[in-house]
């Protein structure tokens, strides 16, 4: 564990710092998930994933005070900024709720903007799926010799940005790494082999919610099963319990509390000389 303080000043420990992700690069592989929950933030921790991506707001406030030592990058939502300003000030607000990061896909010359501020940045490349309209839709990236050399041209673009990690979606698994050997930046692989510094999932696709779940995740649970078992026995629960209230087998005396003579006898005598 690691003591550091926030960027808002405030003392706090981590298993991991920025430091530490960099330093770990082709020594250790590191593990990434999402938490939008108090049980997934707490259930991540306790299995000992070492990061994980929340939103900013009251998801990264609620996941940090589940889990207040993993390490967290905070995603920007790309289309919520007008300015880099704004930009800046949501980051700095991020930092202040608890993240050590943040994630962001919008224009490099942004990240610069963060990073200059020393707001540690994760960048996007390959398959970046709200641009995917300028891909023909969701697929995979970097399988032409055009698009393989523009991949490490993003990726370049964002390590001379100033940014210390770059996530790597949907990418064929030779090609990321080749990048993850060449570039300084800690590389997280979704969908794009295993081959990077880190390896990220979906929550909701680890525990096989998902609809229509991509081809490059795994599940390791069936929570739809699981759910549905749980949603049928809520339903036989409270039906015996009305059918049991409504019979007047419930609440029974091994439930009430028990009823000494002498208050019963006092409250018949209030109740009957109330009515003479």
């Amino acid at each position: 564990m690691k003591r550091i303080y926030t960027m808002g000043g405030d003392p706090a420990v981590r298993q991991l710092t920025v430091a530490d992700i960099l330093a770990m690069k082709g020594q250790r592989k590191l593990v990434q998930a999402t938490a939008t929950t108090v049980e997934e933030a707490s259930a991540a921790a306790e299995a000992g994933l070492d990061m994980l991506s929340v939103s900013v707001g009251d998801e990264l406030r609620m996941v940090r005070a589940a889990a207040p030592t993993i390490f967290l990058n905070a995603a920007l939502p790309l289309t919520c900024f007008a300015s880099q300003q704004d930009l800046l000030r949501a980051a700095y607000e991020a930092m202040e709720d608890g993240a050590d990061a943040v994630y962001f896909c919008g224009p490099v010359r942004w990240v610069e903007y963060l990073s200059a501020a020393a707001i540690p940045v994760m960048g996007h490349a390959g398959l970046v799926p709200r641009k995917s309209i300028w891909l023909g839709g969701l697929r995979a990236f970097g399988k032409t010799p055009v698009e393989a050399r523009r991949l490490w041209q993003d990726v370049r673009d964002l390590e001379n940005a100033g940014a210390y990690a770059v996530e790597i979606e949907v990418v064929p698994a030779e090609l990321t790494a080749e990048i993850t050997k060449a570039t300084s930046l800690s590389v997280s692989s979704i969908g794009s082999g295993p081959h990077a510094d880190i390896v990220f999932q979906f929550t909701e696709d680890t525990l096989g919610t998902t609809v229509n779940a991509p081809r490059h995740v795994k599940a390791y649970e069936d929570f739809v099963a699981r759910l549905a078992d749980l949603q049928t026995a809520r339903v036989s629960a409270l039906k015996c319990f009305a059918e049991e209230a409504r019979s007047g087998a419930y609440p029974g005396p091994e439930v009430s509390v028990a009823t000494p003579q002498e208050a019963l006898e006092a409250l018949r005598t209030a109740i009957h000389g109330g009515k003479q």
